[in-house]
């Protein structure tokens, strides 16, 4: 599974001129502080993500359980109706 900051993350040249930018726009005291920032946020968002990815694996296994479940005692209905039926 490719990730989409692979597929379309700045590489080399572009983050040098991105940080130059930066560094240009608000001054080299407050581009650390805003790097320091987007590192947070970007970190806050990888855990958020992290989180949802094992929410939908366990509602996937939940399901997966349910549904092996239901089927049994379908099985077992089905069986106990063909049984009568023979009597």
């Amino acid at each position: 599974m490719y990730s989409v900051e692979i597929l379309f993350g700045p590489v080399g040249p572009e983050i040098l001129l991105i940080v130059g930018l930066i560094v240009l726009l608000f001054g080299a005291d407050r581009a650390t502080n805003v790097a320091n920032s987007v590192g947070r946020s970007v970190g806050s968002v990888k855990k958020e993500r992290e989180e949802i990815e094992r929410d939908l694996k366990d509602a996937r296994e939940d399901l997966t359980d349910i549904t092996h479940e239901s089927k049994n005692e379908i099985d077992e209905a089905v069986e106990e109706v063909t049984e009568t039926a023979k009597e």
